[in-house]
């Protein structure tokens, strides 16, 4: 530490830094600038009671020896500016509120459409906004042409929905600069991800992200894989996933038979959008059932310095039988600190054959 550093007794942790212990290791939080850092237990310890730490009464307590490791701490803190030293009283930093609450009844959709499907889009976009729905996931599981494209464009343009994510599958005779004017026509798509391409290229362009992916989609293989890349980190989310679930709070889906569910890979179904509205799904019993289920809640992800950066999926579990267990297609053990490919784990063999992944999975 500086000269300067050492005239302060108090160092003051960023109200938008958070700490979340794990098994192994704990993770600091960066909520106003989307980054997180793996750090030891030990940091996470230091402010366990408060944002603050009393410096100099706190290394009175250890060896010379280990006083050199505290400091290393402060400052991997600053140099990361996660926090600083100062003199000024308490009073002048404001913890962070962290509750989390949203004027919509829905907040977030997937709809799901595949050849056979005989609904239309422009419906369920309309009950959505009934509902202030302001995200929309479009899969679509069958070849496109341009025409049907010009009619999603209308869709997406003419509906009060903010932001809309689409898959689609790669059509061979458009070539890369038709996406990239259908994006700019499109204007509220804030990811295209294009499957089934002869090569994969990433880029943003007008602030959406388009995917090429060699990829071949479908929703099994899409749906609840957890991995460092998928990982999110903002206010919203964060303070979402303290209490609510991180995938599924205030969702509701059409999968590609029209059944309203949670999720379109999961099991129940709370009615057909031929003949149920998505407000009557709603009312039905059980439907939030899963909203209040936290990472805290879930066994092993409760124990994971990620679980509050992370999506979880309750729709493909290692232990079917079980509402509270951890996301099958996980790879992450927190009590060693690793990650190892989900798929070819010999203890989920059972649980990959029950879903019928061994079928899918090369």
């Amino acid at each position: 530490m500086s000269n300067k550093e050492d005239l302060l007794s108090k160092f003051v942790l960023y109200s938008n830094c958070i700490i979340i212990k794990g098994f192994t290791r704990s993770l600091v939080c960066d909520l106003n600038n989307n980054r997180f850092c793996a750090v030891p237990n030990a940091l996470h310890q230091m402010f366990s009671d408060s944002n603050s730490v009393d410096v100099k009464a706190l290394k009175e307590q250890y060896s010379n020896e280990e006083q050199l490791i505290i400091d290393e701490y402060f400052s991997f803190l600053v140099s990361n500016d996660f926090g600083t030293f100062t003199d000024l009283p308490s009073d002048y930093f404001c913890d962070l509120n962290l509750d989390w609450d949203s004027p919509s009844i829905i907040t977030n959709s997937i709809i799901d459409f595949a050849k056979n499907s005989d609904y239309k889009l422009e419906n369920i976009i309309e009950q959505l906004e009934s509902l202030f729905c302001f995200s929309v996931q479009m899969r679509f599981y069958l070849t496109v042409d341009v025409e049907f494209l010009d009619e999603l464009s209308s869709i997406i343009l003419n509906s009060e929905i903010e932001s809309f994510e689409l898959l689609l599958e790669y059509i061979p005779d458009v070539d890369e600069n038709f996406w990239l004017e259908f994006v700019e026509k499109t204007k509220k798509i804030s990811t295209l991800i294009i499957y089934s391409s002869p090569e994969n290229i990433n880029q943003n362009i007008l602030d959406c992200n388009l995917y090429f992916t060699k990829l071949n989609i479908s929703s099994e293989s899409h749906c609840g894989c957890v991995s460092m890349e998928l990982f999110n980190i903002n206010i919203q989310s964060f303070t979402e996933s303290l209490s609510f679930n991180s995938c599924l709070n205030r969702k509701i889906s059409v999968d590609a038979e029209g059944n309203i569910k949670n999720c379109p890979s999961m099991s129940e179904s709370f009615g057909n959008i031929k003949d149920t509205t998505l407000a009557e799904a709603l009312e039905k019993p059980d439907f939030k059932k899963y909203w209040n289920i936290n990472k805290d809640k879930i066994h092993i992800c409760k124990d994971c310095e990620f679980r509050h950066v992370c999506t979880d999926c309750r729709a493909y579990v290692e232990d079917p039988k079980d509402i509270l267990s951890k996301p099958l297609k996980c790879g992450y053990n927190p009590y060693i600190g690793e990650w190892s490919e989900w798929s070819t784990n010999p203890l989920k063999k059972k649980v990959i054959e029950f879903y019928g992944f061994d079928k899918i999975i090369h």
